[in-house]
């Protein structure tokens, strides 16, 4: 996952900056409608899941393997049932009801904040273990109290994600944007780097939490093609941004469950 978000961006950037001068330079005009818009989201999702998958480490465990040491631990496939459960009703529910991904703090909106919180309030007990460094602790520490910032903003209303609200409030545009991208690439930073901490206590917990990071990322992706066309997050994509992060919360509350019954890793220098 982080091979693929890196390439993900270099190829992003890279194509938008040569397809801007290009436009310019033959065509004396510049090309922002919305299927170029969606293009330079998506054609380098694309070109970088490819280059991810032939560059993948031959030594790392593949996704099969990592789905069976999973399937290993017994009580992640209630978390898994229940989560599905949630996301169904979702789904399915009126949207007035409490169930509905339509609704601002219903039970899909606090399913994945109960979720984040948890997780978040073990990352911090796993991060006061003594065996870590003080610079893995202070990563530790920083990444727990973002869950706990992302937990606190979605039971308020994060994003716009499971409703039909702008997903930037009322803050002028440009700023908020700013804004949005810098908590979403914080996240996801923090997110992979105490991946790769946890990654050396327990495997299997560095791997779902590397994996966790897609979602949020997918989620802010519908949420910008929506924007281009209208200040607001529409059904049914307000749904499959809220679905999307309902499925990625399971994966982190699972890799800190899993990081804090691991045993503790031997102190390394950083």
């Amino acid at each position: 996952m982080r091979r693929f978000l890196g390439l993900w961006l270099v190829i992003g950037l890279v194509q938008w900056v040569a397809m801007t001068a290009l436009d310019y330079a033959v065509l004396h005009a510049v090309d922002w409608r919305f299927e170029a818009f969606c293009e330079a989201l998506l054609i380098p999702a694309i070109q970088a899941a490819a280059v991810a998958a032939v560059l993948a480490a031959p030594g790392k465990a593949s996704g099969g393997r990592t789905l069976a040491a999973a399937a290993r631990e017994r009580w992640i496939l209630p978390l898994a049932a229940l989560g599905a459960a949630v996301l169904a009703a979702g789904w399915l529910a009126d949207p007035r009801s409490a169930l509905s991904l339509a609704r601002l703090r219903g039970a899909p909106n606090l399913w994945f904040s109960a979720q984040i919180a948890a997780a978040a309030a073990l990352g911090a007990g796993v991060a006061l273990r003594r065996a870590w460094t003080p610079r893995e602790r202070a990563w530790l520490l920083l990444a727990s109290a973002a869950a706990f910032a992302v937990s606190a903003r979605q039971a308020m209303h994060w994003a716009g994600t499971f409703s039909d609200t702008s997903p930037l409030g009322s803050t002028p545009f440009l700023r908020a944007l700013a804004l949005e991208l810098a908590f979403l690439g914080a996240a996801v930073g923090l997110t992979l780097k105490a991946s790769t901490i946890l990654g050396r206590t327990s495997a299997l917990s560095g791997a779902m939490l590397e994996a966790s990071a897609f979602f949020p990322v997918s989620a802010a992706m519908i949420v910008a093609i929506n924007l281009f066309l209208r200040p607001r997050l529409v059904p049914p994509w307000s749904a499959v941004a809220g679905s999307l992060l309902l499925v990625g919360a399971p994966l982190v509350l699972a890799s800190s469950v899993l990081a804090w019954r691991a045993p503790q890793p031997a102190a390394e220098g950083s």
